[in-house]
């Protein structure tokens, strides 16, 4: 059931992708039954598509109850390690921590996220095939589409997918502009960068510049000091020296005397 629900899966991604990229219209083509487009053709693989929506419905289905798990007490409980899955509700009532398929012990649980996705996307087609079914009863039966409405039909995808080509055009255009200007400013980020390198090792010599003209002040400063305490004792003894001068000169006159 796990492969079955990865497949189905991947086919929900595959057409939202071919939505999204502007090929509905292909899509759409392929996915038309051949007896939409001309009523009295049988198709083929009805009963293939028959046989493959009840195995859709028995993945929505739990492997207990057999209910759909849609509901919140029925949400689908994935267990580890064996990967099997089961509704909510009868998880808590079993007896035993073992899993009801292969009977290996059950150590952990979590929501099955990725069938809750599918379970809803499958309750929305039917609801969709129900209402279309719906219509189709209350209208009354179409007239068998003749040749010429047909090429009227492929006239019509034709000009909407040259549109969408158009569309699809610009987009790449614009995209390639995009690109180049990325480009170019892939290529002022680098020269900035070098730029700025340049201008961080200019900052870091002017740094060590200025730590060495700091030390060279903090020299002079020390050198300055020193000089004015020399000057300061210099101008010192001198005036001793003056004073000492003077006595002498005076004692002099006085013998003189």
């Amino acid at each position: 059931m796990d492969h079955a629900l990865k497949n189905r899966m991947q086919e929900m991604e595959q057409r939202k992708s071919n939505w999204s990229k502007g090929k509905w219209i292909e899509s759409t083509l392929d996915k038309v039954p051949l007896h939409q487009l001309v009523p009295n053709v049988e198709p083929e693989q009805a009963s293939n598509d028959k046989k493959q929506e009840e195995e859709e419905e028995e993945e929505c289905q739990c492997g207990i109850c057999f209910e759909w798990m849609d509901q919140p007490d029925r949400a689908p409980t994935i267990l580890f390690p064996c990967g099997h899955t089961f509704c909510k509700d009868c998880i808590q009532k079993l007896a035993k921590r073992n899993c009801p398929h292969c009977r290996r012990t059950i150590e952990q649980q979590a929501p099955n996220i990725e069938l809750q996705k599918m379970i809803q996307f499958h309750k929305e087609q039917i609801a969709k095939m129900k209402r279309v079914k719906k219509e189709e009863a209350d209208e009354p039966k179409q007239k068998q589409l003749t040749l010429e409405q047909l090429q009227i039909r492929k006239q019509v995808l034709l000009q909407e997918l040259a549109h969408v080509e158009d569309e699809q055009h610009h987009v790449l255009e614009q995209q390639h502009l995009a690109q180049e200007f990325l480009n170019q400013l892939h290529s002022k980020q680098q020269t900035v960068a070098q730029q700025l390198q340049l201008l961080q090792q200019k900052q870091s010599q002017i740094q060590q510049d200025i730590s060495t003209v700091t030390t060279q002040q903090m020299n002079l400063n020390k050198q300055q000091l020193q000089n004015k305490q020399q000057m300061e004792y210099i101008y010192s003894t001198l005036d001793y020296l003056q004073i000492q001068i003077q006595k002498y000169e005076l004692m002099k006159v006085t013998k003189r005397q």
